[in-house]
């Protein structure tokens, strides 16, 4: 459902671009972007703030955050969440099709949940996910799992925990047509696919965050908002930054980009 208004200005796709945040830009530009303001009557743009918002070890910036109608007065890691209710509702139709999705796998009453993460991810760490290496890490904490939901983007990664733990009884959407998520790829599918991507999206999302534990990717984006809406005690790192290696470049690239 909308959060607020949009802006489908056309002068956005070439002048308002978080990419060029920070960047000395060229007269020219910088006349756009004075254009774009004033006709929309705006006194900021994404290209402004980009570099101050986005969070990491790249941004030297305060991450603490007060805005008082939300309930928000603290670091924005943890704060942020408390936007879900109005930021991400999801409308009538969408719902119906989130829990319907989440009907069809017949998910326990209790059930942990885990993310592996794919594809993509390679071009930004030096490890990909070791499968033998989440599983050590989780028989040796001694946890008891009988059901667990996996939300992945690899199939492979379903076939290898089925082959180290048998006894478990696994949950997932993921088909085993899927190798790895490509936003270069997702972003050359047809709406109605990319829609139903999304729904499945969704869907893994919510199992996670009603799990009674979940073990965390903490190099993947959508397990900051999974981690911060658990209570500590039902949230497990499982795969971190440490573990994953964030590629030298990527930071220097980024580090570039947003100081």
């Amino acid at each position: 459902m909308p959060f607020c208004s949009q802006n489908h200005d056309k002068l956005n796709h070439k002048c308002n671009v978080k990419s060029r945040y920070g960047e000395k830009k060229e007269p020219f530009y910088c006349l756009k972007r004075k254009l774009l303001k004033v006709r929309n009557g705006v006194d900021y743009l994404t290209d402004d703030i980009f570099g101050k918002a986005c969070l990491g070890s790249y941004s030297q910036e305060i991450t603490y955050a007060l805005w008082n109608d939300f309930g928000i007065d603290g670091d924005i890691n943890k704060e942020f969440v408390k936007l879900r209710d109005v930021a991400l509702r999801y409308n009538s139709k969408t719902f119906a099709q989130i829990k319907e999705k989440i009907k069809g796998i017949h998910l326990p009453a209790h059930y942990c949940s885990i993310q592996l993460r794919g594809g993509d991810k390679s071009f930004e760490v030096s490890n990909r996910m070791d499968v033998n290496c989440v599983i050590d890490k989780i028989k040796r904490m001694e946890i008891k799992i009988d059901n667990i939901f996996i939300f992945t983007d690899e199939f492979s990664y379903i076939e290898k925990i089925r082959e180290k733990c048998p006894e478990w009884n696994i949950y997932t959407l993921t088909k085993e047509s899927e190798h790895g998520y490509y936003n270069v790829d997702f972003q050359k599918l047809s709406w109605v696919k990319k829609r139903r991507e999304m729904i499945k999206l969704f869907a893994m999302v919510e199992i996670c965050i009603h799990s009674d534990l979940h073990f965390g990717c903490e190099v993947a984006c959508v397990n900051d908002y999974i981690k911060n809406i658990k209570i500590p005690e039902k949230y497990i790192a499982i795969w971190t930054e440490d573990d994953a290696g964030l590629k030298a470049e990527f930071v220097s690239q980024l580090n570039s980009q947003f100081n």
